[in-house]
Parts: structure tokens; C-alpha cells; sequence
């Protein structure tokens, strides 16, 4: 899919959260559940505000997270957005592009491009997608897409002493573990 394609489909699913002092973003992965990350959480489990693509806002509350995965599911009581769907991140290669949508600076909905450059970075134990990309604070939470447009991993942080140097936590680790945050697609095996 072209970039315009992936925003077309994209968009309606992706969501801006607030807190009373930050911004960030997450994604519909069923009927009401929002995935983000867990260090977008408002503090003290205050509700979050989010707001729609086309304008209408909603509160979410915490549904479940995991604070080593930085993962996190919000519960949007009334929301009506389709779901993205969720890939596997062995799919993915080195030099793949792809793009991601998110709240940069509080700039919300902004879809970005990006290359894949690499599938083997961790931090504190934990494997992430490297992005020559330019993320910003706001695009925490937001989905990263292959170009068949499913999502293959939250966008998560960038390098503090550098430009273009984003990473993203693999989607798979949302169906994984004793106590997955998702049910995992059909065709995707947990890890």
C-alpha cells in the first residue's frame, strides 16, 4: 500500500491521548480497547482523554498493562472505531519501509514514513524495532504498520542524543508471555 493508502486505513483507528500534563498516542485493537504504551499512562490511574480522528473526544480507563514491556490496554466505554489489524513482526526485514501515525509535539494525527533498520536492539531485556524515522515525545503508543497496513509494533521511544533514531516495541510481545495483553491473530503463533 502507497503511504496515502496506509493513512486512509490508519487514521480512523488511531487515537490521541492526554493527561493533564502529556500527550501521546495508542490504537483500536478490538471494540473499545486502545493499545499504547504503559509510560503514556496518566498518573495516579487518572481517566485519559482521547480524541478521534474526527474530533470527538472520549475518556478510557486502564484495562491492563505491563510496565516491562511498556504495554498498556485502555478501555474507551462507547468507542466506535474500527480496529487495525495486528501482524507479526517476523514478517518484517531489514530496509522495509514503513509508517506510523501519532500526536508528535501535540500535533495529532500526523502520519510518518520510516526504514526498518534494525531488528535486534534491547533495552532492559527487551528486543526492539529500530527506525530511521523522525519520532518525536507524542508519538509514544502510536502503531508502526508494514505496507500491507497491520501493525508490527507500538512506537516507543527515540535516541535523546540523536535525529532519526526511533524503536518500537514488536507487537508480538502483546500476544506473548503468561499472561498476554492480546489474543493473538489466527495466523500468528505467540512467542
Amino acid at each position: 500500500l502507497s503511504l496515502r493508502q496506509l493513512a486512509l486505513r490508519g487514521l480512523p483507528s488511531t487515537v490521541a491521548l492526554r493527561c493533564p500534563s502529556s500527550v501521546a498516542s495508542g490504537f483500536f485493537v478490538a471494540p473499545e480497547l486502545v493499545l499504547t504504551n504503559a509510560h503514556a499512562l496518566c498518573p495516579g490511574g487518572q481517566p485519559m482523554e482521547v480524541t478521534f480522528s474526527d474530533g470527538q473526544k472520549l475518556l478510557a480507563s486502564v484495562w491492563s498493562s505491563n510496565t516491562d514491556l511498556d504495554l498498556a490496554v485502555l478501555r474507551v466505554p462507547l468507542a466506535k472505531a474500527p480496529p487495525l489489524p495486528l501482524g507479526d513482526v517476523g514478517t518484517a526485514a531489514v530496509g522495509d519501509m514503513v509508517a506510523f501515525i501519532g500526536s508528535p509535539m501535540g500535533l495529532d494525527f500526523t502520519v510518518h514514513e520510516g526504514t526498518i533498520s534494525s531488528l535486534s536492539r534491547s533495552v532492559r531485556g527487551v528486543a526492539l524495532i529500530q527506525l530511521d524515522a523522525k519520532v518525536n515525545p507524542g508519538n509514544s503508543g502510536g502503531p508502526l504498520l508494514d505496507d500491507q497496513g497491520r501493525v508490527i509494533g507500538i512506537v516507543t521511544m527515540k535516541h535523546a542524543e540523536a535525529e532519526g533514531i526511533g524503536l518500537a516495541v514488536p507487537i508480538n510481545y502483546a500476544y506473548g508471555g503468561e499472561q498476554p495483553l492480546l489474543k493473538p491473530p489466527a495466523d500468528t503463533v505467540p512467542s
